[in-house]
């Protein structure tokens, strides 16, 4: 987000790759909504390398320690560390580009699938395409249709699956970030449809 670094911090302007990520005592409250911590002393590490998922019923709190993880909320306490660098000392947009974020409402675009996975991109790396399509086990798809990377997708996924939508959004943010951190809302949909 534009203007949201100061002008007088330090940041970091690189971040290892294959970081561990550790919140230490993390409480967070929303501003003007009482004096109730939302989140109250929660302490996670996320192995570099690893699958990790936070669970919990719905209002639990799983989006607020998401929007936590990319720094678009600063925790009233605790803190969010990359390896041994908090969070709040890597500029922020460093920090976005490597994390692959893939949220419920993601947007799929009335166009090809391989502008939907690479938007923008006149020459896709079609190596890193490719792995990103394995990745979000999207190949069986793509190989089915003549047409391939080049079959068109209707205006927010029309005529795809829930699943094969989800793995499109997948194969997007792998592709984009080659990522550090990949963060996902709502990903049992994803790893039921993966299992069947």
């Amino acid at each position: 987000m534009e203007g949201e670094e100061s002008p007088s911090a330090q940041y970091f302007r690189t971040i290892a790759p294959c970081s561990d990520l550790t919140l230490k005592n993390i409480c967070f409250k929303y501003p003007g909504a009482g004096n109730n911590d939302v989140l109250s002393n929660i302490n996670l590490t996320i192995p570099a390398k690893e699958t990790t998922a936070i669970v919990g019923m719905s209002g639990s709190g799983k989006t607020t320690v998401l929007k936590l993880l990319l720094g678009f909320y600063s925790a009233t306490k605790g803190e969010i560390k990359i390896d041994d660098v908090t969070i709040n000392q890597i500029l922020p947009t460093i920090w976005r580009k490597k994390c692959g974020v893939v949220m419920q409402e993601g947007f799929i675009f009335s166009d090809t699938v391989i502008n939907n996975i690479a938007p923008g991109e006149d020459n896709p790396d079609l190596k890193e395409l490719w792995n990103a399509i394995e990745m979000a086990r999207l190949d069986d798809f793509i190989n089915s249709p003549p047409l391939g990377l080049y079959t068109k997708i209707g205006l927010e996924g029309n005529g795809l699956s829930q699943g094969q939508k989800q793995r499109l959004l997948i194969a997007r943010a792998i592709y984009k970030n080659r990522s550090t951190c990949f963060l996902m809302k709502r990903p049992m949909r994803w790893i039921l449809s993966m299992s069947s």
